[in-house]
């Protein structure tokens, strides 16, 4: 509402500009499951085809099918609760955000050798600067980092690779960063809004 004041936009015209962010976003992140579906293929062709003790079919149903079968399924549900008329704008925001988070915690959780892979949940912090709401980048941050140390315990217990102390330290060097990306998302918000308050006054 603030900002559709200092923006001097009318509801109508800032709620189809909204639309056209979710339904976006909801798109590109089918364009992220392919991408992601490509670059497990290549980690099996280049690290685990040739390796010993391994059954292929377990791998790639478990690894590669399941996985992305759920992320697209995720993403589908989304795509239809945000074409539902009834359903607010406010909340397609959310939802637009929140399926990505579930992106994020479904690779943490299920490739949980790669601790780099903690560091994914900055992304919705920043992308929900797109809908200039403070209120709901606070909500992603909060949710973020608890999905985030939930994703840091699911590798400690791994038993396909031994992390020991170190998984602890890079959870929390990821949480830092969480942390750091948060601030610089309010930041981002504050400043359109004076960038755009600054314009209208010209």
């Amino acid at each position: 509402m603030f900002l559709d004041k200092i923006r001097g936009v009318t509801p109508k015209k800032s709620d189809k500009k909204s639309e056209a962010w979710y339904h976006k976003l909801i798109s590109i992140y089918y364009i992220t499951i392919l991408i992601n579906f490509l670059v497990l293929i290549i980690f099996w062709y280049l690290f685990v085809m040739n390796g010993d003790g391994y059954n292929p079919i377990d791998y790639w149903q478990n690894n590669i099918i399941i996985p992305n079968l759920l992320m697209l399924t995720t993403n589908i549900g989304a795509h239809l609760l945000v074409k539902v008329k009834k359903i607010p704008g406010s909340t397609k925001e959310y939802i637009s955000i929140f399926v990505l988070l579930l992106h994020c915690t479904q690779i943490s959780m299920q490739h949980n050798v790669l601790t780099v892979l903690l560091a994914s949940y900055i992304l919705p912090v920043m992308i929900s600067t797109l809908y200039a709401n403070l209120k709901m980048t606070r909500r992603t941050y909060l949710l973020a980092q608890i999905l985030l140390i939930l994703s840091g315990w699911r590798m400690s217990i791994s038993p396909n690779r031994v992390l020991d102390f170190w998984i602890w330290s890079e959870t929390l060097g990821a949480s830092a960063l969480l942390l750091a990306s948060y601030f610089l998302a309010k930041v981002l918000i504050k400043f359109g809004e004076k960038s755009i308050s600054n314009f209208n006054n010209m």
